[in-house]
């Protein structure tokens, strides 16, 4: 795995989407403190070489790269597609790892574990979930034959889970409280660890400071592009305060995956008037700065494993608007002061009527923006980024 000084512990990404957020920023934030502490890490990314070869895919081949070069991470190993299962075993035999971690959940690991612990060639393994693993929450999305069958293949492969899991040598971890509970209601594991995962920590974040009464409000949306993460209420919302004269501004940043997104997002083009500008996928410090020139953000996802974007925005002194989902419940606790307002999970018609009742409460009165900016800031501070890899790190590698 390279000349490292800790080649008994390997640590491997699952990349599965094009998606630069998020979960992706997280496992690369926890891979460059690993490679700087001299820690094997492994970029697996499947499908990446999969979309590769289609032809009427409009996006740059080297997107997979941009994450990782935005925060300078040196060249890491990487498996370029699934058939590399069979190298990666060769290489657990060569070398002997006395743990690997898998960071993120995929068919592909379960072959790669069950055939690591089969073979004894590791004492010690680690799965980390970063999202809901309810194996049939995509039914909507199995259009075909082969997908209808792969879709029903997945009780099967759910006992299988739970068999691996149950394994001693087996240890689970998830990046918050509600996918641990899930992990627990599935039964694929009995014993979960959390950790909170980090997010982007290029700039030094600050509370924003009272804005002119006569700008309009920056509304912040960072998501991929996908029917899955609620982008349609964003359309609804910004509609409503073009017809209601609510002066806000809406950005969209995200990343288109594949041409079935590319096909939402004209379709969602067609939804949004004016005041939405899409500028699509940003990482590092050009992400951050869309995070620093809003105002607020706007979380419209109603199924997220936490929502790192919502705590960027957080950490930014944005004012957050998001769906009231067990995981926003968890970032923003009882204990704290409102840094925001959490709306209908489910209605969007009673999200959009919650939101707009919001953005002109703050558009009449700035102060109370840079209060909730203050707020926001403060609640941030429990998902500090070098504190959480710092615990998971001593928590899940070294001991």
């Amino acid at each position: 795995m390279g000349n490292t000084e800790n080649p008994a512990i390997w640590f491997v990404n699952m990349c599965g989407s094009r998606n630069v957020g998020g979960a992706e920023t997280a496992r690369a934030q926890w891979s460059k403190a690993l490679i700087a502490k001299g820690y094997p890490v492994v970029w697996w990314c499947p499908t990446f070489a999969e979309k590769r070869l289609d032809q009427n895919n409009p996006l740059p081949e080297d997107i997979d790269n941009r994450l990782l070069d935005s925060i300078s991470i040196p060249v890491m190993r990487r498996f370029p597609s699934p058939q590399s299962t069979a190298t990666f075993l060769y290489s657990a035999l060569r070398e002997k790892p006395e743990k690997i971690v898998f960071n993120g959940q995929s068919d592909f690991f379960l072959p790669l574990m069950a055939g690591l612990i089969y073979l004894k060639q590791t004492e010690k393994i680690v799965q980390v979930f970063h999202g809901d693993p309810q194996p049939d929450q995509n039914v909507h999305h199995y259009k075909s034959l082969k997908q209808t069958i792969k879709y029903n293949l997945r009780p099967l492969r759910t006992l299988a889970a739970r068999r691996l899991y149950s394994h001693p040598d087996i240890t689970t971890v998830a990046v918050s409280r509600f996918v641990a509970q899930r992990v627990k209601d599935l039964r694929l594991a009995s014993s979960v660890l959390v950790y909170y995962p980090p997010t982007l920590e290029e700039v030094d974040c600050h509370p924003k400071v009272k804005q002119n009464e006569e700008n309009p409000l920056k509304v912040l949306t960072v998501s991929r592009i996908s029917p899955t993460k609620g982008l349609s209420l964003l359309a609804k919302i910004a509609n409503a305060c073009a017809e209601q004269n609510v002066p806000a501004e809406f950005s969209l940043v995200g990343s288109v995956e594949d041409s079935a997104s590319l096909a939402y997002l004209q379709r969602l083009k067609q939804e949004m008037g004016t005041n939405v500008s899409i500028v699509g996928s940003k990482v590092g410090r050009e992400l951050c700065a869309s995070y620093t020139d809003s105002d607020i953000f706007l979380m419209p996802s109603s199924n997220e494993g936490l929502g790192l974007v919502t705590i960027e925005g957080l950490r930014h002194g944005s004012p957050v608007i998001a769906r009231d989902i067990p995981t926003s419940r968890e970032i923003f606790t009882a204990k704290e002061p409102s840094a925001g307002v959490l709306v209908d999970p489910t209605d969007d018609v009673s999200a959009t009527r919650q939101t707009i009742q919001f953005l002109n409460q703050l558009a009449a009165d700035r102060a109370r923006l840079s209060q909730l900016s203050a707020a926001a800031f403060n609640v941030a501070a429990r998902f500090e980024p070098r504190r959480l890899t710092d615990e998971f790190i001593s928590g899940v590698l070294i001991n």
